[in-house]
């Protein structure tokens, strides 16, 4: 819609994949969680997808335990947090300057 001055507008879309009815358009697609159950061990493997370029981390409970490198390392997957209990966990993208671009976090339970 025609809104004045500003940005031509962005939808912003929380997905591991592209839904098919975003492909007509030029898409950008920032780090995402791709499981599914959200009640685990501290043994299961937790899925993310990243983006191909842009440098992300890993944040638990408000603290990064993990640069790109690492996660990049780790092909996908990152083990659930040690302790029993609820845990959030954010991918977080910055841009050049450190500046906070994206944080998409899951809560997830951990049984002991």
């Amino acid at each position: 819609k025609a809104g004045g001055r500003g940005s031509p507008g962005w939808i912003r879309v929380d997905a591991p994949s592209v839904p098919e009815a975003l492909m007509s358009t030029d898409v950008w697609r920032g780090p995402a969680w791709t499981f599914t159950d959200r009640i685990v061990t501290p043994q299961t493997p937790l899925e993310f997808a990243l983006p191909a370029e842009e440098a992300v981390a890993l944040e638990v409970d408000g603290l990064v335990v993990a640069d790109d490198a690492e996660l990049r390392q780790a092909s996908g997957v990152w083990p659930a947090p040690a302790l029993a209990g609820r845990h959030e966990l954010c991918l977080l993208l910055t841009s050049a300057n450190d500046a906070e671009e994206n944080k998409t976090c899951v809560s997830v339970a951990v049984l002991p």
